[in-house]
């Protein structure tokens, strides 16, 4: 018997330190994945991820819906306690605030882009990218991470991270 939604299709992918479940729907398109991934100390870190989308567009919405309900029933199925899954209102809230960071693009504005940020969004943003940060170095090998860290397609984000990291070991955000 499957627990998940009707037409939903998984396809595994597997990573050099764990493997990612992709899901789909027959109607809705790619839904977005789950990551789980060996750590350090025989510990297991598991994250999900929506598929890229307008958050405002109701397929997003949809999407969104039906990705957690199939990662909630997979969560649950997983011994210990889980962080619940962040809820429709605070996924918006956080899709919004790291288009605003992405859209940073010089030191100028990141000092305006931190300056305007409450201690909420500085606590999400810094989860996000932490998420982010350990989502990616556990998704790739050490080749092809060495390939993307000195490839011009990743220049951009390490320099929002390193002036991000700057303020944060700077004491900008305290």
């Amino acid at each position: 018997m499957n627990a998940f939604p009707p037409d939903i299709k998984t396809a595994r992918a597997e990573l050099p330190n764990g493997v990612a479940y992709e899901f789909s729907h027959k109607r809705l398109g790619k839904l977005g994945r789950l990551i789980v991934t060996g750590m350090i100390g025989n510990q297991t870190q598991v994250s999900a991820e929506i598929a890229p989308g307008e958050v405002s567009d109701p397929k997003w919405v949809e999407r969104f819906e039906m990705l957690q309900t199939i990662v909630q029933k997979c969560m649950d199925a997983l011994p210990g306690e889980n962080k619940p899954l962040p809820n429709m209102e605070e996924a918006r809230r956080n899709v919004a605030l790291y288009r605003r960071f992405l859209a940073v693009n010089n030191s100028l504005q990141m000092e305006r882009f931190a300056k305007s940020l409450t201690q909420e969004e500085q606590e999400a943003l810094f989860e996000m990218i932490d998420n982010g940060i350990s989502s990616n170095l556990h998704m790739q090998d050490a080749d092809s991470l060495y390939r993307d860290l000195h490839s011009n397609r990743s220049s951009g984000l390490l320099l929002r991270l390193v002036v991000v990291l700057r303020f944060l070991v700077a004491g900008f955000f305290g």
